[in-house]
């Protein structure tokens, strides 16, 4: 499903009439989306960093557009970097948090299974439950994202040399998230095509495409090879079509 998926919007999507393609298979799909994560899960998640790794290098390097691929190559480390300062903001932060506020999850959980009898008092540490969430989870969270997604693609190539760049920050794009919440949930839910182009046009104002060379020569290469192999691929079926890729 996940590969399909992938599949599906790679070829669906194109950069000056080259197309891309995206070629896991689903063996490989399935041990990376559904195996590690149990085995994550029996490590209780301190081997999170290399599951999020198996997930990029999976996806990145089973990407083409047009006959060129995509390489991701990073150790570890990096990963293991952006998990322990999330982690180091939840306990931090999370811990303060419950000390100033007092909070208590077992009375939590009772008030829960109690709502009807005591009202109010479930209202109070839910209110209490959101506010931990909004000071330490979602900031964590912002955190892990930010550094992650600057990981991956600072660590991909394409082929010829042409390199990527991110520059999202932690902070701005809390800022974002949380704003974008506010105004979605101020206006039930109808601003939430103009919060998902604020956080896109964010993102892409913070990448870039770091090119070794000519990009005309890049594409016309790759307009060559596929327009070729389209040829070959109709020839040998004896099918008067192209093929979309």
């Amino acid at each position: 499903m996940v590969d399909a998926l992938q599949m599906f919007n790679a070829r669906m999507t194109s950069y000056s009439n080259v197309r891309f393609n995206f070629i896991g298979t689903g063996i490989k799909a399935f041990l990376i989306f559904f195996i590690y994560p149990i085995l994550t899960l029996l490590t209780a998640y301190t081997t999170v960093p290399f599951l999020s790794r198996a997930n990029q290098k999976f996806i990145i390097n089973n990407y083409r557009l047009g006959t060129a691929e995509f390489h991701f190559d990073s150790s570890v480390g990096p990963f293991y970097i952006a998990f322990l300062i999330s982690l180091a903001w939840i306990v931090v932060v999370g811990g303060l948090s419950i000390t100033i506020t007092g909070f208590n999850f077992l009375e939590f959980a009772h008030a829960m299974e109690n709502l009807e009898h005591d009202p109010t008092g479930a209202m109070s540490l839910i209110g209490m439950f959101y506010l931990l969430f909004f000071v330490a989870l979602m900031p964590a969270a912002m955190i892990y994202f930010a550094m992650i997604r600057n990981i991956v693609f600072n660590a991909t190539t394409l082929t010829g040399g042409h390199r990527f760049n991110s520059t999202v920050s932690p902070g701005m794009l809390l800022w974002l998230a949380l704003s974008n919440f506010v105004v979605v949930l101020c206006t039930v839910g109808l601003m939430i095509p103009w919060a998902q182009v604020r956080m896109s046009k964010y993102l892409a104002e913070n990448t870039a495409l770091i090119p070794a060379g000519s990009l005309d020569d890049f594409i016309g290469t790759q307009q060559s090879e596929t327009s070729a192999f389209g040829d070959a691929f109709t020839d040998l079926e004896s099918i008067d079509v192209g093929l979309p890729i």
